[in-house]
């Protein structure tokens, strides 16, 4: 009996250890270390199974103004809050992982159709919005969701999270507060805007900027009022770059 009852103690105390090594220890959602050979064996055996896969990825919108008018414990606060949340809200046979900072992802094992993922991420998007109470203070927060599907979208746990990511980031660039699924045109997008950011950087040096001048004319009086200075790129590959294709790029990226 003394054997078993130490056996016992002995597997416990190992079980305990597993969950702190595989478990965020601040929101108590799995941790970053490991979703990803996770997420590989799921992908396995759903492929084994020819069943979906989702993943959705959730970034708090605008998490470091919290951390600024509040504080940082606060934000932990928050994170933890959230967490409880999101769990309470999803199938026992999906998990949530924190990634670290203010990014989670949910892997959804029983959503099959694309309608089904984006019923869930709007419903998690409720669960986002409803305000949270953090000592004398109620927060209302926002969050943009990221979705991509195995085996439409990736055939790996580094892709399927590479494809939520894009996704997420256009929910980003359309103002926020919303879920976009992944489309090949979002990686084509994002790998344009790559070449341009990288490009622009030795745009001036290399003379590729220059001004083209705008007059405006008074009709009625027949006489020239003044100039508009509009800035032009020419690309040695590209050509002639639209100012809407740069000019936002230039300004995000500083």
């Amino acid at each position: 009996a003394r054997l078993l009852a130490q056996a016992a103690a002995q597997a416990l105390i190992t079980s305990e250890l597993e969950q702190r090594v595989i478990t965020d220890a601040q929101t108590l959602a799995f941790n970053r270390g490991y979703l990803f050979p996770c997420l590989d064996r799921e992908m396995e055996t759903a492929k084994a199974r020819s069943s979906a896969l989702s993943v959705l990825l959730m970034d708090i919108d605008h998490f470091k103004r919290i951390n600024d008018s509040l504080d940082h414990q606060a934000g932990d606060i928050l994170l933890s809050t959230l967490s409880s949340r999101l769990h309470r809200h999803i199938k026992r046979t999906d998990f949530i992982a924190h990634l670290g900072g203010d990014e989670f992802a949910v892997v959804l094992r029983t959503a099959r159709q694309h309608l089904d993922v984006a019923s869930i991420a709007e419903r998690l998007l409720q669960v986002v919005r409803q305000p949270l109470l953090i000592g004398d203070s109620t927060i209302s927060i926002t969050a943009s969701i990221g979705l991509s599907c195995f085996p439409e979208h990736a055939s790996d746990a580094v892709g399927l999270m590479k494809h939520s990511d894009l996704a997420m980031y256009h929910a980003k660039q359309l103002g926020r507060n919303q879920f976009q699924m992944y489309t090949r045109d979002l990686e084509e997008a994002f790998i344009n805007r790559t070449v341009i950011q990288k490009d622009l950087a030795g745009a001036i040096t290399g003379n590729q900027l220059h001004l083209v001048y705008q007059p405006q004319i008074c009709l009625g009086a027949n006489s020239f009022l003044r100039l508009e200075a509009l800035l032009r790129w020419q690309h040695p590959v590209l050509g002639l770059v639209s100012p809407a294709v740069f000019i936002p790029v230039a300004e995000e990226s500083g």
